[in-house]
């Protein structure tokens, strides 16, 4: 009878070892394959393999591991048994590697080989692990950057990477171009080689700031060029995980006209300095011809009429009936005279009184200005006054400016059968526009731009009496107001004048006023 021997205690080790590597082995989350050192041949691999390539357990042994897990044509035979044969000598080999499964679909697999020895012989374990997700982030990733390097590279801004070193990591063509030199020059380079004496600049402590604290920045800075020459940049500056990147607009063209203007400013303010000056010379010298008009004109005046009064009372007899007659021409016109000095003193006086803004009624105003006027206008007379909106104005000029108006339209429309004057407002654009329009005689409208001008008639006198002065005191007042004033008229249908004054609160456009 043959006699069965105990096993040794080195033995019991060895099988719990093999016991415990191979729950380890079929257990395992990777594919494991045990491969022969020298040809690459496939020994042994675990469950995880099978399901990972689709291929049996038995297809995977009957061949190598390129034959059976690659398919791609720059990853060979020979490749793999390089990479096997460096793991032969102790030096682990990792590296990922493309693969097609037994369904003929590619994967990507992340590979790492470890020399062993199992059963006293050299071996080589090779560990894959799929990595398809990662490998699909990444070529997303990558197309991402590409997207975004085609978009630095055309935008219009200059976009810089720099990095921790100070060197440049990434320049678009736009910043090249702003810095007055080529891309392949300033890739590379730090800052310091590229522009000398930058770190002494206000804009390197800022990208300093930024580099260093991760501080963003926004400014504006001035930027002197090796050849001498300087630039304006509109700066912005984030941290970012390869150091800092910097956006730049370059805005030098509008920095010198923004220098440009203020130069001009400054020259306004010189010329308007003088033109204050003069003008109030020239108000000196108005003041002083008002008071020469009110004192050495009155005067002489004065005697004219007061001799011609004597000389009709006194000498009427002698003078005879021409002689009357020119007499009286002499005193209509001594107080024609008296009414133009009047008017000339009141035109003056307007451009010196400050204004008193109120809110001002101007339906009571409008109906006190007829109550004067209907004293000395034609007793059948017919005047209209709409509802009229309230004015924010000072309340004795605007009263001035209707009593002027209301008075031309009595004047001119004096002759007709019944006169007619209307009066009427409407709201438009933050202004209001009040309007005086009447039935007489009118005027054309090639002679409208004289209207306002002092002294200036359409009319000779001894048909309508006045000086000419009323029309150009109440464009006077309404420009004060800045308002505007504006006639239309149709020979023989009558006139009408509207003026518009800004409500409370309005900001007019110049055009509009």
């Amino acid at each position: 009878m043959d006699t069965i021997s105990e096993p040794n205690s080195d033995q019991l080790r060895l099988r719990d070892a093999e016991a415990n590597y191979r729950e380890l082995f079929d257990n395992a989350n990777d594919a494991i394959y045990v491969l022969d050192a020298q040809t690459g041949r496939v020994l042994d691999v675990n469950e995880r393999a099978h399901q990972l390539t689709g291929f049996t357990r038995a297809e995977l042994l009957t061949g190598n591991i390129a034959g059976l897990v690659t398919g791609h044509p720059d990853q060979t035979l020979d490749k793999a048994l390089a990479y096997i044969k460096k793991a032969a000598t102790g030096e682990r080999q990792r590296f990922e590697w493309q693969g097609t499964d037994k369904a003929g679909r590619d994967h990507w697999y992340e590979v790492n080989l470890k020399k062993v020895i199992l059963t006293g012989k050299e071996r080589v374990l090779a560990f894959f692990r799929e990595i398809d997700d990662r490998k699909k982030a990444e070529e997303e990733l990558r197309e991402s950057e590409q997207r975004l390097r085609h978009s630095m590279d055309n935008m219009l801004e200059g976009v810089q990477i720099i990095g921790y070193d100070w060197r440049y990591k990434y320049v678009n063509s736009a910043l090249a171009a702003q810095a007055h030199t080529t891309v392949d020059k300033l890739l590379g380079r730090t800052m310091m080689e590229a522009f000398p004496g930058i770190e002494h600049t206000l804009g390197f402590w800022y990208y300093k700031r930024c580099m260093e604290d991760r501080l963003s920045a926004h400014m504006d800075n001035e930027f002197s060029f090796p050849d001498g020459s300087t630039g304006w940049f509109e700066l912005r500056m984030e941290p970012v995980p390869e150091g800092i990147i910097i956006l730049s607009i370059d805005i030098t063209e509008r920095m010198r006209a923004q220098q440009e203007l203020r130069a001009m400013n400054q020259d306004l303010e010189l010329r308007v300095q003088e033109r204050t000056q003069m003008l109030t010379a020239v108000n000196r010298t108005l003041e002083t011809f008002s008071y020469s008009v009110s004192h050495d004109l009155r005067s002489p005046l004065r005697i004219i009429d007061g001799y011609a009064l004597l000389l009709e009372n006194e000498h009427s007899t002698h003078l005879g009936e021409e002689g009357g007659r020119l007499l009286s021409v002499i005193r209509q016109n001594t107080t024609r005279m008296g009414r133009l000095i009047d008017d000339i003193l009141e035109f003056a006086r307007l451009g010196k009184a400050p204004l008193v803004r109120t809110h001002v009624d101007m339906n009571a105003l409008a109906r006190n200005v007829w109550q004067e006027q209907y004293g000395i206008s034609a007793g059948n007379a017919r005047v209209v006054i709409a509802d009229l909106h309230t004015a924010y104005a000072d309340k004795g000029l605007i009263e001035q400016v209707l009593h002027n108006l209301v008075s031309n339209a009595l004047k001119y429309s004096a002759k007709k059968d019944i006169p007619e004057v209307y009066i009427w407002s409407e709201k438009k654009d933050g202004r209001t526009i009040y309007c005086v329009k009447d039935n007489g005689t009118g005027f054309d409208m090639q002679y409208a731009d004289k209207l306002f001008t002092v002294f200036q008639r359409l009319h000779k006198t001894s048909e309508y009496k006045g000086s000419g002065v009323g029309l150009a005191i109440a464009e006077s007042i309404i420009i004060k107001h800045d308002g505007r004033i504006w006639a239309d008229s149709i020979p023989g249908e009558g006139a009408k004048f509207c003026f518009s004054l800004p409500d409370e609160g309005a900001t007019i456009p110049e055009a509009v006023k």
